[in-house]
This record gives structure tokens, C-alpha cells and sequence, in this order.
């Protein structure tokens, strides 16, 4: 991934990108192709966000989860109860 975080600021209607690096602003709208992958980076980090805070849920959900169906041993030892 690129260094750096994407900027958007607005101005006469228009959005001008920019990279924030080290204190630096750099243009990005000269670059399309480099803008592009800022964007992705960006889009990429909130989704990582997004399943890091669904892991303790999953994993808790992992360790109470019973499961409805009888598995392959539990059928053939006649350990289920049956739903109607």
C-alpha cells in the first residue's frame, strides 16, 4: 500500500485530491492512476476495520454455537433429538 492518507477538499464545486505524508501535501490531481490506488487503499482499510471488529463477536459466537443438526457420530449413537 501507498504511504500516506487521501484528502479531499471541495472548492467552486470541485473535489481536489491530495496525499498527507509526513506533514506534506502532495496533488494527486495530475495523477489519476496514483489517486486511484489511494482510494483503494482507503476503501481497503475500512473494510479491515470493519472485520477486526466482528472477530471477538465471531469467536464468541464460534464458542456457544450448538449446532442443529446431528453430526456424522452423533447420528449413528442415536444422540440427537429430533425436530419436527
Amino acid at each position: 500500500m501507498p504511504e500516506g492518507n487521501l484528502l479531499r477538499r471541495k472548492s467552486g464545486g470541485r473535489i481536489y485530491y491530495y496525499i498527507s505524508n509526513d506533514g506534506k501535501r502532495i496533488s494527486l490531481n495530475h495523477d489519476p492512476e496514483l489517486r486511484e490506488m489511494y482510494l483503494l487503499k482507503e476503501e481497503l482499510v475500512r473494510k479491515l476495520r470493519a472485520v477486526e471488529k466482528d472477530i471477538p463477536l465471531l469467536e464468541k459466537t464460534a464458542k456457544e454455537y450448538m449446532p442443529v443438526y446431528p453430526d456424522g457420530e452423533q447420528w449413528a449413537a442415536g444422540q440427537f433429538i429430533p425436530i419436527l
